[in-house]
């Protein structure tokens, strides 16, 4: 019997076997929620300038001048490190200005110096972000409905397009998809890897989705340092698996023999999608080319990434107001207190009934 790719009841397979009306029927939908998603993001983007933008677009900048001149070590342009970001923004040059990497101007440093350059040489740095935030919007959007496309073979028709609403119009995700920055692309890969990785977990022997996992998780990582907390949640989605496989197994009285070839399939998943996850930031990263500590070091910035952006001014301002009834022990407390506090009520309702849920189903099971 041939291995399908994908599961019977995914979105893919019932285009493939549901027949001529069903699939244009399936296809029509996933256009419909496309267009709901990316319609109300494109209007009026020449509108407004986010003050983040500006710092990436000189960066994004450097990183073309960089690729245009084989100076690939300079392609790393700071800590966070924002390589998916300045990619977009190399795809905006290509598409607006390609000539840009030729023309001898070295490394800019700021956005006055790149926008003073850029209208000394007849090039408008605004158009620039417009068409970036245009590649985020397309990013982001495609990213969701790839995501809900895998969904598919898990929740009927009416959930799947609940959490597409839920996710695709969450007031914090509508406007920083819109943004050629960082966290909508983000938040984006991170929902793609976790999805595909829990898709692997219960469809065996599909590697794509190994392969998606890893691919989305490198591009998080790539995008900003934190993604890296997609690497505890990846690894927890397998034990929680091989934990509940122990628990069914030992209420129906299994031999612990068959515990073993379960736990090699898990090894085995989590040792490719470890593969791809550094394939992938290998292959999109070019200053790890020539330099392959960058890929190392990129690991260790996590620790000291949240305690430094809880620490910075600009955090403390939008953080939790300081008053005499909430006293925060730790700055790293303090970064997830900030997450709860700027989080909608619904998200919050949401991961209290999933955990609630677990805890649920792990109880009926011993």
């Amino acid at each position: 019997m041939k291995a399908r790719i994908f599961p019977e009841n995914t979105f893919f397979s019932k285009v493939k076997s549901g027949g001529m009306k069903r699939a244009l029927a399936n296809l029509f939908l996933f256009v419909l929620m496309g267009a709901s998603l990316l319609l109300p993001r494109l209007p009026k983007l020449d509108q407004f300038v986010a003050v983040d933008e500006t710092l990436w677009l000189p960066r994004g900048a450097n990183f073309y001048y960089a690729l245009g001149q084989r100076d690939f070590a300079n392609t790393f342009q700071g800590g966070t490190p924002g390589v998916t970001t300045m990619w977009i923004e190399t795809a905006a040059f290509l598409v607006k200005y390609p000539g840009y990497r030729g023309l001898g101007q070295g490394y800019l440093d700021g956005f006055k110096q790149l926008d003073k350059f850029m209208r000394s040489n007849g090039m408008d740095s605004h158009k620039l972000l417009i068409i970036s935030r245009i590649i985020v919007i397309l990013i982001c959007g495609l990213t969701l409905l790839l995501s809900a496309a895998i969904l598919s073979g898990f929740v009927e028709l009416p959930t799947l397009i609940t959490i597409v609403i839920l996710i695709g119009f969450d007031p914090f995700y509508m406007a920083y998809s819109r943004l050629a920055h960082l966290d909508g692309l983000e938040s984006s890969f991170l929902f793609l890897s976790f999805i595909t990785c829990f898709a692997y977990i219960h469809y065996k022997n599909r590697i794509v989705y190994l392969l998606l996992s890893g691919g989305a998780a490198a591009f998080a990582l790539l995008t900003r340092v934190t993604g890296a907390l997609i690497v505890p949640a990846v690894f927890g989605m397998f034990l929680l698996e091989l934990m509940d496989k122990f628990h069914q197994w030992r209420k129906q009285g299994v031999s612990w023999r068959n515990f073993v070839p379960e736990g090699r399939r898990m090894f085995l998943g989590l040792t490719y999608w470890s593969i791809f996850v550094l394939g992938f930031l290998a292959l999109f990263w070019p200053a790890v080319w020539v330099d392959p500590h960058r890929l190392l070091a990129l690991f260790t910035l996590p620790a000291n990434y949240v305690p430094t952006l809880a620490a910075s001014p600009e955090f403390q301002l939008a953080s939790i107001p300081a008053t005499p009834q909430i006293r925060l022990p730790s700055i790293s407390f303090r970064y997830f207190c900030s997450y709860f506090w700027k989080t909608t009520p619904v998200t919050l309702i949401a991961i209290l009934l999933a955990i609630s849920q677990y805890i649920c189903r792990f109880s009926t099971t011993n």
